[in-house]
């Protein structure tokens, strides 16, 4: 059976939900991590999530969708959902559907900390 190459770990800081993310985002990915992610999430009581994508090789439609998913759900809680790291051939993907218009980008972690 094929694994996916997608990772990722979390970890709390300055009151802040950080995931690093590493490999492929495609649907395997999604379909393997996504009630870990789910369950992550909902157990957050702090108020901004940070997906950090600085390791992350490619995302697919299937993902892009969860991420607004995400964002929505984050919103309806009047939470803070933003993307750091984002690679250009990531970048030009989330670009391309205007996903920056939605979820703020950064280019580090230490500047959503620092702002």
């Amino acid at each position: 059976m094929f694994k996916s190459n997608f990772k990722f770990k979390s970890k709390t800081k300055e009151g802040y939900l950080i995931f690093e993310f590493t490999g492929d985002w495609d649907k395997l990915a999604l379909t393997e991590k996504k009630l870990e992610l789910n369950q992550i999430i909902n157990d957050f009581n702090g108020k901004t999530i940070i997906f950090d994508f600085t390791d992350l090789s490619y995302i697919n439609s299937e993902a892009i969708g969860y991420l607004m998913q995400i964002n929505g759900f984050l919103l309806s809680i009047d939470k803070i959902f933003v993307l750091v790291g984002v690679k250009k051939n990531v970048k030009d993907i989330l670009e391309a559907i205007g996903i920056f218009e939605i979820i703020p980008a950064y280019s580090t972690v230490k500047e959503v900390l620092n702002s």
